[in-house]
């Protein structure tokens, strides 16, 4: 039991230092959403119609969508 305080420890520390560098780092890279996920939310919008919404994950307007 007591060498498994020490991993226990190391382990949060760790994971504590990596939340403290996203958070504070502003990092908008390493929590998102996979790009399978992504494609799939923005069919979903097309397929229901929601084209206004659906122009979010557009890097460039596009005339279609309106």
């Amino acid at each position: 039991m007591k060498d498994l305080l020490p991993i226990v420890l190391v382990t949060a520390i760790a994971l504590g230092l990596v939340g403290v560098a996203v958070v504070v780092g502003h990092d908008t890279s390493t929590l998102v959403s996979p790009p399978e996920a992504v494609a799939e939310q923005f069919a979903r919008k097309l397929a229901g119609g929601r084209y206004d919404v659906a122009s979010a994950h557009l890097e460039h307007p596009s005339p279609a969508m309106r």
